[in-house]
């Protein structure tokens, strides 16, 4: 069972049988997602969210560290988008 929380509010973390799941942003707003790391069948992987090409979400699963990253790229994304 996963733990509930908010993730459709823009960010949550949860631990699920020993994976470490991070989801940052709001994917209503995309139009593609993309596995950018990993693959379904392994415990791991990254996707990203996009709306016209602009980051607007990112999903991490046991990729803490790439998380990380596109978290902080996220945040500079909507600041510039935000502030056009």
């Amino acid at each position: 069972m996963i733990p509930r929380t908010d993730w459709h509010r823009g960010s949550g973390v949860a631990t699920v049988d020993g994976v470490r799941i991070q989801f940052a942003g709001h994917t209503a707003q995309a139009d593609s997602v993309t596995i950018e790391d990993g693959v379904l069948a392994d415990r791991g992987i990254l996707a990203v969210c996009r709306r016209a090409g602009h980051l607007v979400a990112v999903l991490g699963q046991d990729r803490t560290r790439l998380f990380t990253r596109r978290r902080r790229q996220l945040s500079t994304t909507v600041a510039r988008v935000g502030s056009a």
